[in-house]
């Protein structure tokens, strides 16, 4: 019964009209504030919750730490303990921040994706079991992604088949695969990044190294799936990247319903050698994934635009990290810019981000789901010898 009533629930959710992006009130100007001070942490794998007052932080070398803001005191304050000797690479957090997914690929023989609730004693526990990698080496965890109130999962292990899985969370607390798994060719990546939908239903996971033999491959991939009665199916046609080497996919990011999503090609050369682009697109009524507005291409030799991308939850703005843009081309900055589409297009949506010498900033961004903050990852922030993160407000 249980499983039933999952894929009916699934099936309502599916059958959505197609719908155009949504525009936002362009009259006047929109400002980026810092909002409190850097928070300094070992490492900037980041994930905001949907309105942006709680940030979860991994770190591959050391504690996970969850951060909320105090809005008296103008300061970001730890929320909870931290989860210690966890060395995660990825994190995703629930709307209201109270489930948070860290996957550790390198533990284990196969790697491990575990969750955590925030509990009414101000801790953060392990729910439901551990969940393991199925074959040896193949990092399950490298990518993770929570739906909007944390019941399902998607986890992606890009190494030797590469694979994406969704697990749900059963009435015992247990955490249940749904369907088979998803895979790709051999020595692709498939699951590299992996994004799920609000509800849960819909999946998009990258292969950036496809097809694997280069100078000639390494276009990139990506591909989609909806869980109708729990089978996944693919959903419109794989996007290719646009050239060889583009290793297209290397981040993605769905909105929160599944029709908009955002691919980026860090190593796309179209305006400048490694300079990176983000393409976005619009899954229609025909079945079909269409490019919408322009390519949004970095402008500098090896910028990697594209870094890292993260979509606000209607699809009106999305953030862009561009992890080595440098002015001089010797500091290794950073930078992050937002956009919205307006007109037909992809605007800029206030002014760049920059980061500081040698920082790396931009190398992971979140934006919360209302599209109100943002936070970027710096790690390579040279002032303290720490890696950081930084919160800005969007507003008019």
């Amino acid at each position: 019964m249980r499983y039933l009533i999952l894929f009916l629930l699934f099936g309502l959710l599916c059958c959505k009209p197609e719908r155009s992006i949504p525009e936002i009130d362009k009259s006047g100007n929109y400002t980026i504030t810092q909002l409190g001070k850097k928070i300094k942490t070992p490492n900037s794998f980041i994930a905001l919750s949907d309105n942006g007052s709680i940030v979860a932080i991994a770190d591959e070398f050391g504690d996970t730490k969850v951060f909320s803001y105090d809005s008296t005191s103008v300061t970001w304050k730890q929320l909870g303990n931290d989860i210690i000797n966890t060395e995660g690479t990825s994190v995703s957090i629930s709307n209201d921040g109270t489930l948070l997914a860290v996957g550790f690929p390198n533990e284990g023989n196969s790697g491990v994706v575990r969750v955590y609730l925030y509990g009414s004693d101000t801790t953060w526990t392990q729910f439901g079991n551990d969940i393991i990698g199925k074959v040896d080496g193949e990092q399950s965890g490298y990518s993770v992604s929570l739906s909007g109130d944390g019941r399902f999962l998607a986890i992606g292990a890009p190494e030797i088949t590469g694979v994406a899985r969704v697990y749900s969370l059963g009435s015992n607390s247990e955490w249940y695969q749904i369907g088979d798994d998803l895979v790709s060719y051999s020595y692709e990546r498939f699951g590299h990044s992996v994004s799920l939908s609000d509800n849960g239903a819909i999946l998009a996971s990258s292969a950036p190294f496809s097809p694997p033999f280069p100078p000639q491959g390494l276009f990139g991939r990506v591909k989609v799936y909806e869980n109708i009665l729990g089978v996944w199916s693919q959903q419109g046609e794989d996007i290719i990247g646009e050239v060889a080497g583009d290793y297209s996919g290397y981040s993605i990011a769905l909105c929160g319903d599944g029709t908009f999503l955002a691919i980026a090609a860090e190593y796309n050369d179209n305006s400048n050698n490694d300079a990176g682009h983000v393409r976005v697109y619009h899954y229609d009524t025909s079945t079909h994934w269409t490019k919408l507005g322009s390519d949004i291409d970095g402008l500098r030799e090896n910028d990697r635009l594209g870094s890292s991308v993260s979509f606000s939850n209607n699809g009106a703005i999305l953030a862009v990290g561009a992890r080595n843009y440098s002015p001089d081309g010797l500091g290794m900055e950073g930078q992050t810019k937002l956009f919205h589409f307006n007109s037909g297009d992809w605007t800029q949506l206030g002014a760049d981000i920059n980061g500081k010498f040698y920082e790396y900033s931009g190398t992971s961004v979140s934006i919360s789901g209302d599209g109100t903050i943002l936070a970027v990852g710096a790690p390579g922030d040279n002032i303290s010898s720490q890696n950081s993160v930084s919160v800005y407000q969007i507003s008019k």
